[in-house]
């Protein structure tokens, strides 16, 4: 006995039935990749942020408890006043003394081990050891560390780009700190406007906003000694 199908009780896809599905699946797949690229830059944003944010604290309790244990008045050394913008100025290098240590700070200049001419970049940008207060240390010296008994508050690819420490009171006992720190190459930094020159930001990092970050803390401290 021979069976015959009717091939009208056969059912399937037409090309244009794929056609559509395909292109639903195809913007399903772009609306779920665009979510993790989302997600992404978030974590990585609130990991360079939390960096930052990490290293200006630990510059504030570095300084502040040199403040507040030593008995020495604070020398302020060959302070530099506010970022210095401008690559052509040489002028980005200072110095500031507590006691028996000795703070060597370059403002506005990007830690890096490999220097490039054409950015504003430096080996060392906040250096303390205890040497006596004539000047400061050797940021870009040839060898690895500036002096043998020193150490980098400010690590890779970061920069300094406000310092500030202030009397606050005629006894000189109390003193104001302010640090800023950033995290990011040159090109995602910007000056404020003009009524406000001297911080940086990352507003205008738009596309690459997770590796860029900026963190400005302040703290008053006491003398105790």
């Amino acid at each position: 006995m021979k069976y015959r199908y009717n091939q009208r009780n056969q059912t399937g896809f037409t090309i244009i039935e794929l056609m559509i599905a395909t292109v639903i699946f195809s913007l399903v797949l772009m609306v779920c990749l665009a979510g993790i690229m989302q997600i992404t830059k978030m974590y990585y944003r609130t990991v360079t942020q939390n960096k930052t944010r990490e290293v200006a604290r630990s510059i504030i309790d570095e300084l502040g408890e040199s403040l507040r244990y030593s008995s020495a008045a604070y020398n302020s050394g060959s302070p530099v006043i506010g970022p210095q913008i401008e690559l052509s100025n040489d002028n980005y290098i200072g110095y500031f003394c507590v006691g028996q240590k000795r703070y060597s700070y370059a403002i506005d200049r990007q830690v890096s081990t490999k220097l490039d001419a054409e950015r504003k970049q430096i080996k060392h940008a906040l250096w303390v050891d205890t040497s006596q207060c004539d000047g400061p240390a050797d940021l870009n010296s040839a060898n690895s560390e500036p002096s043998a008994n020193g150490a980098d508050l400010v690590p890779e690819n970061m920069r300094l780009f406000k310092l500030s420490i202030s009397n606050v009171d005629s006894s000189n006992s109390v003193y104001r700190i302010e640090v800023g720190v950033a995290y990011g190459d040159d090109d995602l930094l910007f000056p404020k406007p003009e009524e406000n020159p001297t911080e940086l930001t990352c507003e205008g990092a738009i596309n690459a906003s997770e590796f860029c970050a900026t963190v400005i803390l302040s703290e008053t401290v006491q003398k105790r000694l």
